[in-house]
């Protein structure tokens, strides 16, 4: 059996889509996972294949940049707007194709707490590895996306406003709009403003990361924050409703995998 996930999206939904579709090719015994970064290109943002840090998990993963004439149909993403769910599109034969965002926790129903348990330590080793993931040491990060969470013709500082008036004095901010949120910063007190974390220049890697030195992290829903505390097991607190029982059912899992 083939199985073939095509990938959407920056970094932190890459991760979302080859989670799930690893989890498939083992629940499965597939022999064959390939990666399709055809539609990475296909955005207002263009995005690059980034995950190459963890395709050394499975000697089975191959990448490919090409869709074939079925897969450029998209049919799970038509299923999913008509059932509301998301899933597996067995094609001909012994191919399945995983087409869409995953990052709804009933998406993972089908999978064994031992086998997601498993998955997670897996990556969390090959990250700590190459670095990439550290022991989360520092109290407490806000993470404020704006660049693509902001509705055209609105001020940023609109929505950024609250967020950073919330952050402690002791904590840390990150964000992919620093002029914002330091015009926002420095209208606070003298020893009352959290300290801003550089991002400019940095890979996606290289800001998770950075976020997964934190014990809590809060988010305006990004996804690489999710993952960031899942990897990490830090507290997630995000407006994606989504995302916070995604890391919250993970850390169960990760507790009844032990267990059993």
């Amino acid at each position: 059996m083939a199985v073939t996930a095509i990938l959407h999206g920056g970094l932190g939904n890459q991760l979302f889509q080859y989670f799930y579709a690893t989890l498939l090719t083992d629940a499965r015994h597939a022999n064959s996972l390939q990666l399709v970064t055809a539609r990475l290109g296909h955005y207002v943002v263009e995005r690059d294949m980034e995950l190459e840090p963890l395709l050394a998990v499975s000697d089975i993963v191959a990448v490919r940049d090409r869709m074939s004439p079925l897969e450029r149909c998209r049919v799970p993403k038509l299923l999913q707007r008509l059932t509301g769910k998301e899933g597996p599109l067995r094609l001909g034969g012994r191919h399945v194709l995983v087409d869409g965002y995953f990052q709804q926790w009933s998406a993972y129903d089908r999978f064994a707490a031992s086998a997601i348990a498993s998955l997670l330590d897996r990556w969390r080793g090959v990250l700590r590895e190459g670095n990439l993931l550290v022991a989360p040491t520092l109290p407490h990060l806000t993470h404020i996306r704006l660049t693509d969470f902001v509705a055209a013709g609105r001020d940023p500082r609109d929505l950024a406003g609250p967020a950073v008036a919330a952050v402690p004095a002791d904590g840390s901010i990150m964000t992919d709009d620093e002029a914002t949120i330091g015009s926002l910063l420095a209208a606070r007190a003298d020893g009352d403003r959290p300290r801003l974390v550089p991002t400019g220049g940095l890979s996606s890697w290289d800001v998770f990361r950075a976020m997964s030195q934190f014990r809590t992290i809060h988010t305006n829903g990004s996804s690489l924050a999710c993952w960031a505390a899942v990897l990490a097991g830090a507290r997630l607190v995000s407006t994606n409703a989504d995302h916070a029982a995604f890391a919250r059912r993970c850390a169960r899992s990760i507790d009844d995998g032990a267990r059993t």
